[in-house]
């Protein structure tokens, strides 16, 4: 195993369904906890700055819309598959868990998770 692997696996690791984040499951951060909801399709410098200042003080969640919502959200197909932009955003050192969001379903992934603070 080389430690591009093990950086790899430990991304992996923070991509989780939603019900697993939800409170008392077993996945879920400790509070506080910080939802975004991010398509991770252009990763910038910019991008992960935010992140960090966002992360500051609170477990940060990044929910990564799934392919038909981001087509409405942006009004054209992802440049990059969800499972990439899922690893992608897992891989950022200021976010804790990653997850999906579905179209229409912000409401209910916003109810499910319960976040302490929504950005």
């Amino acid at each position: 195993m080389t430690p591009d692997d093990d950086a790899a696996g430990a991304g992996a690791r923070k991509i989780h369904p939603p019900a697993d984040l939800a409170p008392g499951a077993a996945a879920r951060p400790a509070p506080p906890v910080g939802l975004v909801v991010l398509p991770f399709d252009l990763l910038t410098g910019a991008l992960v700055e935010a992140l960090e200042e966002l992360a500051a003080g609170h477990a940060l969640v990044v929910a990564v819309p799934d392919d038909d919502a981001f087509r409405r959200l942006t009004g054209m197909p992802p440049l990059v598959p969800l499972a990439d932009r899922q690893r992608l955003a897992a891989a950022l050192r200021a976010v804790t868990c990653v997850t999906v969001c579905g179209d229409g379903e912000l409401s209910a992934l916003v109810e499910q998770i319960a976040p302490d603070r929504l950005f």
